[in-house]
């Protein structure tokens, strides 16, 4: 390995990281709620209270259950959210050291144009959405495109069958998506003369674990929802993939859709030169791949509890196409200098992108500690419930609801049981409640919120703090609810809500 080979590595795996540890807060979607939930699990395992009277946590055959428990044991050893920064910085190093095994022996400018496009995958907008264990899966997948390419021997298909089980464990989707890689490359196999006997027993086998998830209760059935091909072609094209904080991360989505499309179209041009008979212009995981984007502009925008259907795609598709891209960067011998001026840009567009990040999470921590104050100059207390109510829940982070769930922090930290719990309602997680809670029922609009409550088997004691916008006038529809007080700073405001 050269020095400059070297440096490119060890600045790649700085980079990823900064955004991860130099931040205040670490700002998702979805994070503040499995980490909650994976605090919540531990405690009812346990026996603790407040959570083992009034949640269940088992362990089953069931998908998706990695990444929650990966969190869990984290956080046995860890504070909770030092325990999340690990996992996240375990999925970006991962997802950037499979992207960069396609650059081994390629020389330092071919590192340093996947490193720039696997740092971006790395910090892809999942990741930052806090769908954790799609992201990990992804680095599975990304795992399982490289041993496809190794010959086939007795390891590799065991390797195979174990991916397939870290799959089943991680992802249903994803699952379901490296089915369908197995048996293209199967296909492919035998349009080359090849026996396609392996991947047909590993298609097989990833069928008869997505049936086993069916069974045990691992997917929610619900109808599609479909928004038409117009707004998955403007994320394509804008490279969505990645875009999570501003406009301005298109940098790196279009240098990675451009990349690959690029790819390909040089391989399929070279391809003409190639006297007749030759082999397939593309590789099985390239057509796939392609498969894969041209799907995304079809499929329905979401089904059941699993939305972002076409944006999955493409990242998946993504990652299948960057074996081509790998391929086609040695070739370029005249066009290196491009290539490692253009991985500069993209690098540069990263650095603003990790610029933004620290800046916003500062601005987000701050909330944070303004609600946990006004939570506890409320009166919220171990053991109060709490519920979240905002109009706006990105406030100026363009495409991540960094506030959706950011109350789940204070939750954590102040063990407070969470009403809007969105996980306890679907099979799909492993948190549940024992029985079902009085539900808090909001109507009204930015200005004004209409309380009611729909009765339960577990009663909020002693109260509920509603979490809402300060300028929403808040009050009850329904006599068994008394308000107040109220207490206000800044954007937000904390009411206690009794039920007698």
């Amino acid at each position: 390995m050269s020095v400059r080979t070297a440096a490119v590595l060890a600045l790649a795996g700085v980079a990823v990281l900064v955004p991860v540890w130099a931040t205040p807060l670490l700002v998702t979607t979805d994070g503040p709620s499995h980490v909650y939930n994976a605090m919540v699990a531990a405690a009812a395992r346990a026996g603790q209270a407040p959570y083992a009277g009034l949640l269940a946590a088992p362990i089953s055959v069931r998908p998706a259950q990695l990444s929650a428990l990966t969190l869990e044991m984290l956080g046995r050893v860890l504070p909770w959210e030092t325990a999340e920064r690990v996992l996240v910085s375990l999925i970006m190093t991962a997802t950037l050291a499979i992207v960069l095994l396609r650059a081994r022996e390629q020389g330092w400018s071919v590192t340093a144009a996947l490193a720039a496009l696997g740092i971006w995958l790395a910090h892809n907008w999942f990741v930052w959405m806090g769908f954790y264990g799609f992201a990990l899966s992804l680095v599975e997948y990304a795992g399982m495109l490289l041993l496809l390419t190794l010959p086939v021997t007795r390891r590799r298909q065991i390797v195979l069958s174990g991916m397939l089980l870290l799959l089943y464990c991680t992802h249903f989707f994803t699952l379901a998506v490296s089915a369908g890689l197995l048996l293209t490359t199967a296909l492919h196999r035998k349009r080359t003369g090849e026996n396609p006997r392996p991947e047909l027993r590993l298609a097989v086998f990833a069928t008869l674990l997505l049936l086993l998830g069916v069974t045990t209760g691992g997917t929610e059935g619900a109808h599609p929802i479909w928004a038409g091909p117009w707004p998955a072609m403007v994320g394509l094209a804008m490279g969505d993939v990645v875009r999570s904080f501003h406009p301005g991360d298109a940098v790196g989505g279009i240098a990675l859709v451009g990349s690959c499309l690029a790819a390909v179209a040089t391989r399929l041009r070279a391809a003409r030169t190639r006297p007749s008979p030759s082999p397939p212009s593309l590789a099985a995981e390239e057509v796939f791949g392609i498969g894969l984007l041209g799907l995304s502009l079809l499929a329905p925008e979401s089904i059941g509890v699993g939305g972002r259907i076409p944006i999955r795609l493409q990242i998946l598709g993504i990652l299948s196409l960057l074996g081509a891209v790998a391929a086609v960067a040695p070739t370029l011998r005249r066009g290196r200098r491009w290539v490692t001026s253009l991985a500069a840009v993209v690098m540069l567009g990263f650095a603003g992108h990790a610029a933004f990040v620290v800046a916003v999470s500062r601005e987000v921590a701050d909330d944070e500690r303004l609600l946990e104050g006004l939570l506890a100059g409320a009166g919220a207390t171990e053991g109060s419930w709490v519920t979240t109510h905002l109009d706006d829940n990105e406030r100026g982070l363009f495409q991540i609801p960094g506030y959706s769930h950011l109350v789940d922090r204070v939750a954590t930290r102040r063990r407070l049981v969470v009403l809007d719990n969105y996980q306890t309602y679907y099979s799909v997680f492993a948190v549940s409640w024992r029985a079902r809670p009085d539900q808090l029922a909001i109507h009204g609009t930015t200005s004004a919120l209409a309380l009611g409550i729909v009765p339960g088997a577990v009663h909020w004691t002693p109260a509920l703090y509603l979490v809402s916008e300060s300028e929403a006038t808040v009050r009850a529809d329904d006599d068994r609810l008394i308000l107040g007080p109220t207490t206000a700073e800044g954007d937000f405001a904390v009411t206690r809500i009794r039920a007698p």
